[in-house]
């Protein structure tokens, strides 16, 4: 799906923040750089403004049990037999059972193809283990977590996973080894590497006997806008795989659905997101190597058409502080705008969360209406 062409993007707001700083809408570099950076800071200060409903989205988790399969490999590559992996493996430890060789897992590609640290040749056609620990990556864009994790309807476990703290976590996994359903978690931080920065994780109790989905609603930490461009981008699509790499960034998470033309072969439906140039597609996965092209889109920001002039507002309110050396009509504007996106955010938001027995406010409720 497309976003509707009245929303503005990253290239839309930047060239009006340019246009006012430099009296133009063919901006050099520089002055693109400088447009750029002042629209990145106003989108920054929005998001910050409020905890709005667009940055909380649902999301599901698999506790998975510990996994076992065969695999072949390529150098770094791990390919399994069957389906056995899962995005939240990233950290843990693949074991070839008849070596004992020890793998990290450094990144997830789909539920049969992960990659690790070292290469792995010597171990191809063994088989592997890695084993549960109740420990599970969270998102790489996770905040703060809006909701207690609940058991996916019609499965053998239900119900709502109960907080307490890692330390209690551990405290508990110290005792006798037990297996079932998780019914503790704690969100626990993982810890601090430079290259990828901060991440967090989720920490069960007791280790699962078997893969258990849950539901979550999470607070996302946003990230700048960073493309702009409109063209087309190649690459090829391999042999023997369903992996599509480009030359270049061209690819989002939300293309996931979309299609993709892959030259004298036929026209495909991007299946899962890896990075920003490397997508997993369906079908053909026995072609010969062949060229692609795709549309590399603008970059829209969070919270769409119904608050993109809000950001836009926010951007000029930045560009004439920094040029008139104070507040003005575009500060007035952008207080209008804001004001009115909170309404418009409101709007998502429940107008009651249902009958309170004891008539206490919980805490976190705020202003919504309890029927009693």
């Amino acid at each position: 799906m497309s976003e509707p062409t009245i929303s503005l993007a990253f290239s839309d707001i930047y060239a009006d923040v340019g246009e006012y700083l430099f009296n133009t809408r063919t901006l050099t570099d520089a002055q693109k750089t400088e447009a750029k950076l002042e629209t990145n800071r106003a989108y920054g200060d929005f998001l910050a403004e409020a905890d709005w409903s667009f940055m909380c989205p649902q999301s599901s988790m698999t506790l998975w049990a510990t996994a076992t399969g065969t695999m072949s490999v390529s150098t770094v590559t791990i390919t399994a037999a069957a389906a056995a992996f899962f995005p939240s493996m990233v950290g843990h430890t693949l074991v070839a059972d008849t070596s004992e060789n020890e793998y990290t897992i450094l990144s997830y590609t789909s539920s049969t193809v992960v990659v690790v640290d070292t290469s792995a040749a010597a171990d191809d056609g063994d088989t592997f283990t890695i084993t549960a620990d109740g420990q599970y990556s969270l998102p790489d864009n996770f905040g703060s977590l809006m909701t207690q994790p609940a058991y996916q309807p019609g499965g053998d476990a239900v119900g709502t996973l109960l907080q307490t703290s890692p330390d209690q976590i551990r405290h508990l996994h110290s005792g006798t080894s037990v297996t079932a359903n998780p019914r503790r978690y704690a969100v626990q931080v993982r810890p601090f590497t430079p290259v990828t920065g901060q991440r967090w994780e989720l920490f069960v109790w007791p280790i699962p006997v078997s893969d258990r989905v849950v539901h979550y609603q999470y607070q996302i930490i946003a990230g700048t806008m960073t493309t702009d461009a409109t063209g087309t981008c190649t690459g090829v699509h391999a042999a023997g795989t369903t992996t599509v790499t480009a030359t270049a960034a061209a690819f989002y998470p939300s293309m996931i659905g979309e299609s993709i033309v892959i030259t004298a072969s036929g026209t495909y439906t991007i299946t899962a997101y890896v990075s920003s140039t490397v997508v997993l597609v369906s079908g053909d996965a026995t072609c010969t190597a062949k060229a692609f092209t795709t549309t590399i889109g603008d970059e829209y920001p969070l919270g769409g058409a119904r608050h993109c002039y809000t950001i836009l507002a926010g951007a000029l309110a930045r560009a004439e502080a920094k040029k008139e050396g104070g507040e003005g009509k575009h500060a007035a504007m952008y207080e209008k705008r804001l004001a009115r996106s909170r309404i418009r955010d409101a709007e998502n938001r429940p107008r009651n969360i249902g009958y309170n027995s004891n008539e206490a406010r919980p805490v976190g409720v705020g202003r919504l209406h309890l029927e009693t």
